[in-house]
């Protein structure tokens, strides 16, 4: 499990035993993984369009939500860029490198929102047999079952 340290902007992995704090340029983390998790810390929950207001389901709802400043003054424009933006005080890439990697990442995003929901849903299941039935699931019995207002 990850976290994003609000207050350091420092990646924390829980090993088991502990938090390890992962710093810019002091980990061998996959950028993949730390990418899904800024779209877990950044997710910018309900989005305004002309009809209402919608969950943000997708990574096109990530483009179309303004970004507001952080504590170092920066506004990426949108939160789909800050995500990508905030990518990089995690990792370092090659000057000549950085537009293909920049292009890799924002590739990866729609998969990496769609994976967080599923795992978001699969996950609700778990909670809702432990702490209302009171039975422990495995991921793999969780994944087929849908809760549903007959089955809450």
């Amino acid at each position: 499990m990850f976290k994003i340290s609000i207050e350091t902007n420092h990646c924390l992995d829980h090993l088991g035993r502990g938090w390890e704090t992962i710093v810019p340029g002091d980990h061998n983390r996959l950028p993949a993984g730390i990418l899904g998790l800024l779209c877990k810390k950044l997710f910018p929950s309900m989005v305004p369009l002309r009809d209402g207001v919608e969950p943000a389901l997708t990574w096109d709802h990530y483009k179309h939500v303004a970004d507001v400043q952080d504590r170092d003054g920066r506004d990426f424009g949108t939160v789909a860029d800050r995500v990508v933006g905030e990518l990089w005080d995690l990792f370092r890439v090659e000057p000549e490198w950085r537009d293909r990697a920049e292009r890799a990442a924002y590739k990866a995003c729609p998969k990496l929102i769609t994976d967080m929901h599923y795992e978001a849903c699969v996950q609700a299941v778990r909670t809702y047999y432990a702490k209302k039935l009171g039975r422990k699931m495995e991921k793999k019995e969780a994944r087929t079952i849908w809760l549903t207002k007959n089955n809450t």
